[in-house]
């Protein structure tokens, strides 16, 4: 699965995850009007050093910055939250696991 950030309008971007990575994708913006977007495909230096690429797709212009801050909340911190919730009570004593 790869993740698509979706930018329409002035909406908060939106995360969709696909199966198949395309060119582009039909997707049904808020006005319920069906568009055509092309999925570029950017690459971007993270705030913890890390680089990777991050699959957009926009019917307006997006700044680096939009792209970046909307990848550390619909990807990055929802990934790393799942991470500490699987570690939680690691190297504890089973009596102060919760």
């Amino acid at each position: 699965m790869a993740d698509v950030l979706i930018f329409t309008g002035n909406e908060p971007p939106r995360l969709l995850q696909i199966t198949v990575l395309k060119k582009s994708i039909s997707y049904v913006c808020p006005d319920k009007i069906s568009r055509e977007m092309p999925v570029d495909i950017i690459f971007a230096t993270f705030l913890n050093g890390k680089s990777g690429a991050v699959l957009v797709a926009a019917d307006r212009a997006v700044t680096r910055r939009e792209i970046i801050e909307a990848h550390l909340t619909l990807i990055a911190e929802p990934v790393l939250a799942g991470r500490h919730r699987a570690r939680r009570g690691q190297g504890l004593p089973r009596s102060a696991r919760t």
